[in-house]
């Protein structure tokens, strides 16, 4: 049996599963920043299985130089509906999401303890990047580029570059 689902952008009566989920999906210190940044003005695009928020992707658009990069912040569904295909759809919704807004790059990070996201985003076509190619990007900006994203030093960093034509 197929699970139904649609991908929508949050409304605000969904900030209390938000953060419930980031409360029994993150350790607390990380379930702490993933609440706190529920507030601000990212965009955050939520799975929702009638009527249920079964998880949810948080989208950042940052500007480092003259570069306008895709950052998907935060990533968490509810235990019961994992092992779905919702994360993965969330992380299309993303990809088309950043792609409408003329977007090329796309950064990721995760727990290096994490396989299940890791093995996610290495499917999803993301690519892992040592700060040593960063830097090479970046330059001296590599340490504005970890702190907008919110990089811990337990984190792997994965990058993916899209096509406007999704075609390509």
């Amino acid at each position: 049996m197929t699970l139904g689902y649609t991908t929508r952008y949050a409304e605000e009566h969904d900030m209390r599963a938000l953060k419930e989920i980031c409360r029994i999906s993150f350790d607390s210190l990380y379930g702490y920043y993933a609440s706190q940044s529920l507030t601000s003005s990212n965009h955050i695009l939520v799975s929702d299985v009638e009527g249920t928020v079964a998880g949810f992707v948080e989208l950042k658009i940052i500007h480092i130089n003259n570069d306008m990069l895709g950052n998907i912040l935060w990533l968490a569904i509810h235990p019961k509906f994992r092992r779905k295909g919702i994360a993965s759809a969330l992380i299309d919704a993303s990809i088309d999401y950043f792609r409408k807004n003329g977007i090329n790059i796309v950064y990721v990070s995760t727990r290096i303890d994490n396989l299940s996201a890791l093995a996610l985003f290495q499917r999803k076509g993301f690519l892992k990047i040592e700060l040593r190619r960063l830097l090479k990007i970046y330059g001296y900006k590599v340490m504005e580029f970890y702190l907008k994203m919110h990089i811990s030093p337990r984190e792997i960093i994965f990058t993916k570059t899209i096509h406007q034509n999704p075609n390509n």
